[in-house]
């Protein structure tokens, strides 16, 4: 997760977001990482560096749906606490 928040942070184009959401959605389990997932991560990586963004703001940004960002969101928040 850290690796992927500081690639996020330095990702200049939509392939650099794509590459980053990708490898997270594989590491985190995913057999394939559809567009869905990858605007879905998009979103919570971004308000993981963002303190104060909240779940609607990200979801509006990325254009990701909310069903999909809840559950990544939740993904990544247990791998992140079980580390």
């Amino acid at each position: 997760i850290s690796v992927a928040l500081s690639r996020i942070q330095v990702a200049r184009t939509d392939v650099e977001v794509c590459r980053v959401a990708r490898t997270l959605a594989y590491a985190l389990g995913a057999t394939r990482a559809e567009v869905g997932t990858i605007k879905a991560l998009h979103g919570v990586l971004l308000q993981m560096t963002r303190p104060g963004m909240r779940d609607m703001e990200a979801i509006k940004l990325t254009k990701a749906s909310k069903s999909s960002f809840v559950q990544w969101k939740r993904k990544v928040l247990v791998h992140d606490n079980a580390l």
